[in-house]
């Protein structure tokens, strides 16, 4: 009778209290500031605040972690597993030599393998070091970082084929191709140490224009600085069951003369401090007269 006559709301609050039924309306956190007034607001106020700045320092403290284990730990992995594989990386890039310059079906070619000096084939730890700091940081990725940096060196192990013209390189990079073809020539010869990852043409620069609101390709532009083909093959060692991804440049024999005179200056540009770019050369160590 008194819930049909008074109503639901005012049988509930007879029944079980006002405090229950305030709680079961307006919810809890309004109940505790009614009773405990805004001072228990506060207190959660500031321990919410607490709780974020500890999460916050922890994430600070991880990302340090990462960048200094991106910095000593992978990049030391990475340069000892490219030592390892070095010999054996440019035994085939030999082979790849001789095939590049009588490709099966097409005209004979004039190739010449470059490999750098030895003491440089592998990149130093010290240069994967500075890179990873300089160009795959989070600071310098910004957006685009992913854990580890490292994984974006492709250039431990590296060596370079020169071409007297783009005719022979545009052969060279159809052969490539056919690394990752199962069945093809360059498969069966090479498939089980060699497969092609990545492409990256530096002759492909185009001038824009538009015309009636659409963009169109008005002209190729003239290469006015080094220009190159970079191929980046996975190279796997299955002795030592290693896998570590490398760099084949692709070069003109022209652009070779200009990158040589450019060089001094990408040393300049790279520099991190005064030292580097002094001392053109490294000072000779003195002989030992310990025996």
């Amino acid at each position: 009778y008194q819930r049909r006559v008074h109503g639901k709301q005012w049988y509930q609050r007879r029944v079980h209290g006002k405090q229950w039924y305030q709680r079961r309306v307006h919810g809890k956190q309004w109940y505790q500031r009614r009773v405990h007034g805004e001072g228990e607001r506060g207190r959660q106020e500031q321990r919410l605040a607490e709780l974020e700045s500890r999460r916050k320092k922890q994430f600070r403290i991880d990302e340090e972690y990462q960048d200094k284990l991106d910095q000593d730990a992978y990049t030391r992995w990475l340069w000892c597993a490219a030592m390892m594989v070095d010999d054996y990386y440019h035994e085939t890039m030999r082979d790849l030599e001789k095939v590049l310059e009588q490709p099966p079906g097409g005209p004979q070619a004039f190739v010449k393998y470059s490999p750098p000096p030895p003491s440089k084939r592998v990149k130093s730890w010290e240069r994967m070091k500075a890179k990873v700091r300089q160009k795959y940081s989070p600071d310098s990725m910004k957006e685009q970082y992913e854990f580890p940096g490292t994984s974006n060196m492709l250039d431990a192990n590296r060596c370079s084929f020169i071409f007297p013209s783009e005719d022979e390189i545009y052969r060279a990079v159809r052969y490539l191709k056919l690394l990752n073809q199962e069945g093809s020539v360059a498969h069966k010869r090479f498939g089980d140490r060699l497969r092609v990852v990545r492409i990256k043409n530096g002759f492909r620069k185009y001038k824009e224009g538009k015309r009636d609101g659409r963009v169109i390709e008005t002209a190729k532009r003239v290469p006015d600085t080094y220009r190159d083909v970079k191929v980046n093959l996975a190279f796997t060692d299955a002795g030592k069951g290693l896998s570590v991804i490398t760099e084949v440049q692709l070069q003109l024999e022209g652009m070779m003369k200009m990158k040589d005179l450019q060089h001094r200056h990408y040393e300049v540009a790279r520099a991190t401090d005064n030292q580097s770019v002094v001392c053109g050369k490294k000072k000779k160590k003195k002989k030992s007269t310990l025996r």
